[in-house]
Parts: structure tokens; sequence; C-alpha cells
């Protein structure tokens, strides 16, 4: 099955320029194939088989079926992972901590057939942390009500074969990066503030640059003649980056997210709640980058409607209405405005641009490997440990030293 990008790489998608030239996305065909290729909009792509394992016992139930573990079957995959995984022995003490010690993450087995039964179950609550491996049936994720992390393998093949260890350890990773923001919320801010704030001071400033070429587009349509620089982008870049009003909403709404999701819930009329605070959050802050561009505009030749339309129509587009979506409709609605709609394909390319670019200049962290940017972005907007999993994973050599201080909290 292949992941979202390689079908956009297929149609000669430019991720380094977040360009996305003509496809038929209304086709029956083009469609087809995305719904059967698209599981979820949270989708990772690793490989591990683990084969059958004597003394298990039950360690939770999802409706009709079981899933089966021990601290035996922990210490087996464990010690297989610091055989073979580079990740694993940089960071070995401390994950076998988190699942010897707390008591509270497993490894699991599972028939493979029935792997779609759990995740319909995870899939129907409103707030998501898992990671699904649909070649090979492998499924990793986290519950907040209980605070508990499971890794589910397939029991249907032989133990030593076809394993990725480097990529099972990355899963395990990723899922505790969300658990320590869930236990620790001071240590997570600690540790992981920076980082955050430059993701979303440089995701703010992809979608602003859209929003102006939005406006610029439309004006130019009713003006042909309409004077403009083609230096404004640039100038708006530095602007978001340096201007003090802009700094303060972006620490504002990087620390509301943090105190939120240390207090995630996955009751869905709590959630809803506080996914409608999240909202407002994302309001202020695009109202108070409003608020600093019209003290501005003269900089970037502009009026006050079009920088009204930049932030309320435009850049509500790329943030607010992907929230109200996941709020208010289905993931299966929120996969199809980012799949076949101009703003969800450029939101989705802003957050490309963002791993990809944005956190290396501001953290001088090395340029990941592209493959590895394979979700389809979303949740970064109301969970901000999502940035710190995906960088987790991307940057792991960079971020060692970060790494190794979450996970001695554990």
């Amino acid at each position: 099955m292949k992941d979202f990008i390689s079908v956009l790489e297929e149609n000669k998608t430019i991720l380094n320029e977040g360009i996305v030239p003509s496809m038929d996305l209304s086709s029956t065909k083009f469609k087809k194939e995305m719904e059967e290729e698209v599981i979820d909009p949270f989708v990772l792509q690793e490989s591990y088989i683990v084969g059958d394992i004597k003394d298990l016992e039950e360690i939770i139930k999802f409706g009709k079926y079981t899933l089966y573990g021990s601290d035996s079957f922990n210490n087996k995959i464990l010690n297989k992972l610091i055989e073979n995984s580079r990740t694993m022995n940089m960071f070995g003490d401390e994950i076998k901590n988190a699942f010897n010690v707390s008591k509270d993450c497993y490894f699991t087995v599972f028939n493979k057939s029935k792997m779609g039964y759990i995740l319909s179950k995870l899939k129907n609550k409103v707030i998501d942390f898992f990671t699904y491996l649909p070649e090979h049936h492998i499924l990793g994720f986290y519950i907040p009500d209980e605070n508990k992390l499971f890794i589910v393998l397939n029991n249907s093949s032989s133990v030593l074969s076809n394993v990725d260890d480097e990529k099972i350890t990355e899963i395990i990773i990723h899922e505790l990066s969300h658990k320590f923001a869930k236990e620790r919320v001071n240590e997570n801010k600690r540790i992981n503030l920076n980082l955050m704030k430059a993701f979303y001071k440089e995701f703010l400033s992809n979608i602003s640059v859209e929003a102006y070429l939005k406006v610029l587009e439309t004006s130019l349509e009713k003006n042909p003649n309409l004077s403009y620089s083609d230096d404004t982008p640039n100038e708006m870049l530095k602007f978001i980056k340096y201007d003090s009003g802009v700094s303060k909403a972006i620490d504002d709404l990087t620390d509301s997210l943090i105190r939120l999701e240390g207090n995630v819930s996955t009751s869905e009329q709590m959630w809803k709640r506080k996914l409608r605070r999240i909202i407002g959050e994302w309001n202020k802050v695009l109202d108070s980058m409003e608020s600093s561009f019209d003290k501005n505009k003269s900089k970037f030749g502009m009026t006050s409607n079009e920088i009204k339309d930049m932030f309320r129509d435009y850049a509500r587009r790329y943030c607010i209405i992907p929230l109200e979506m996941y709020l208010f409709q289905s993931t299966d609605k929120l996969v199809d405005y980012i799949l076949y709609t101009e703003y969800g394909r450029s939101m989705y390319f802003s957050f490309i641009k963002t791993y990809s670019d944005g956190i290396p200049r501001e953290l001088n962290y090395m340029k990941p490997n592209k493959k590895k940017l394979t979700s389809l972005f979303i949740q970064e907007l109301f969970v901000p440990s999502e940035i710190v999993a995906i960088s987790n994973e991307i940057y792991v050599n960079n971020r060692t030293k970060e790494i190794k201080d979450m996970l001695k909290h554990f």
C-alpha cells in the first residue's frame, strides 16, 4: 500500500516548492485510488512482524477481542530491538524503564486479519493517538484516559522474519512523546517549547504568504495593471519572525495548546469542549496577526480590507476550517478536504515545508529524509506533542539530548 506522499510524487508534486501541478482530483479513478490507499489521516509506514509467543496474558479488551502480552514478551522484543536497532541502543535503558518500571506500556500480539477491528474502535474516538502500519498490520496507540501505550504486533509470522527494528523503535518514541506530554506538562514545556514555537511560527509564516498570494491573485483579476512588489512575501516572513506582537501571539497559542493537551481526554463531550477552546486560541492568534499586519500595511502595499481578507478568509481555510471539520464532521470529510481542495492541499504542503525547511532553519537541524514524512498532517493544530513526536523521528540525531531528557521521566 502506497503512502499519500508517494501518490503525490507520482503526480510530479514538487515538495520543496509546495507546488501541486494540475491533477484531475475529481476523476472517479483518482478518487477510488486515494480511497483505497489512504486509510486514515495519521498514517505512518513501518515494518515489524512477530511470531507466536507462549505465556501471554490478557492485557486489554477491544469489544469482543482481547490483546495479549506479558512482561517476558516485553523483554523479548526489547532485547531484540537493542541487538539490532541503532536508535534503540541510544535510548535502550530509558525505553526499557518505560515498559518494565512504569507498567503501562505493552507489546501485544493479535491476529492480523482482525487488526482493522481495533483500528475502527480507535477511529471512533474523538481524539486519536495511533500509528497504523497497513502493509504489515502493526499498530501503535496511546490511550490518554488510561495513560497506557500499546504496540500491537502481528502474530502470524516468525519473530525473526521481515524485521525493521529501527522503525519499531521510532514508533515507540513517537507514542511515548504523546504520553510524556500528557503526564509531564511542565517538563514538556521546558524541553520542547522552543521546538513547538519554531514550528508554529514557521507554519503561520507559510500560510500567511499563501493567503497574501490569494489576495494578490484576486486583486490582479480586478485590476491587471495593479503594481506590487515581488519582495512582499519575504518582507512578511521577516515581519512574522521579528514583530513583537506576532511573537507574543504565537507564544500564547503554544502555551495554551501545551496546557490543554496536558488535560486531554478521549471523552467525546470533554474533548469537543476543549477543541472549541483550541479553535478560539487559533482565532486569537489570527486576529492578533491581522492587527499587527494592519498597523504596518504600508510596508506590504496593502489595504486594511486586503489584510482582513488574508486572515479572516484565506488563513482561516488553512487552520480554522480543518479544526471545525474535525470537531463537527468526521475524519473522512477532513481527508477529503486535504485531498480534494486547493486549500487543504496547501495546508498539507505548508506542514511539509515547516518540517523539512522551517525547523532546520530555526533550530540548526539537518534536513530530514523526506521519505519519513508520510503523515497526513492535522494533529499539530491541536496536539503540539505531534510536532515533538514527528521531530523525534526525523531529527533523532539532532534531538538525542531532548529525547533522553523526556524518556528519563518514565
